[in-house]
């Protein structure tokens, strides 16, 4: 079985440093889960392709695995 590239065209996102909110759920997440002793793994593919007036300026393929 192979992957489909699906084009998904994301709207912008700022996120401000002082927002302490991302950082406290984020500290929560971590902690809930360094309590929890079951192994997990975790595989994620990301790619990303840039393109200014139909010219590609940025390819980026990654696939990251966590355990």
């Amino acid at each position: 079985m192979f992957l489909e590239k699906k084009d998904v065209l994301l709207q912008e996102l700022t996120v401000h440093a002082y927002d302490e909110f991302l950082y406290d759920l984020m500290e929560k997440c971590r902690k809930k889960l360094l309590k929890c002793k079951s192994e997990r793994v975790a595989k994620v593919y990301y790619g990303i392709e840039t393109y200014t007036k139909e010219q590609p300026v940025e390819w980026l393929n990654a696939i990251i695995t966590a355990i």
